[in-house]
């Protein structure tokens, strides 16, 4: 891990986190830490988005809640992740 997948490993570490959950809308921010340590991640949220590879997130998909707009760019996104993203959520 390098960067901010790097920091949050540390942070959790220091807070004696073994699993949390976490939101963000910037979804690339923590995809190298979704690949390296998907055991310490309860569940992810990532609320409305303006870009998403979901390719990351494909291994806790389960654990995945998409928000977005009803209508829109983030919308859009969303609705184009969720195929790929098997078993998350997806909230309008």
């Amino acid at each position: 891990m390098s960067g901010p997948a790097d920091r949050l490993q540390q942070l959790w570490d220091h807070l004696g986190l073994t699993e949390a959950h976490i939101a963000t809308q910037m979804a690339g921010d923590i995809a190298g830490f979704v690949h390296a340590a998907p055991q310490r991640l309860a569940g992810v949220v990532l609320c409305v988005p303006a870009r998403l590879d979901p390719a990351p997130f494909g291994p806790i998909a389960s654990r995945v809640t998409l928000i977005s707009a009803e209508r829109g760019l983030t919308a859009t996104i969303t609705a184009n992740a969720q195929p790929r993203l098997s078993g998350a959520a997806r909230q309008c």
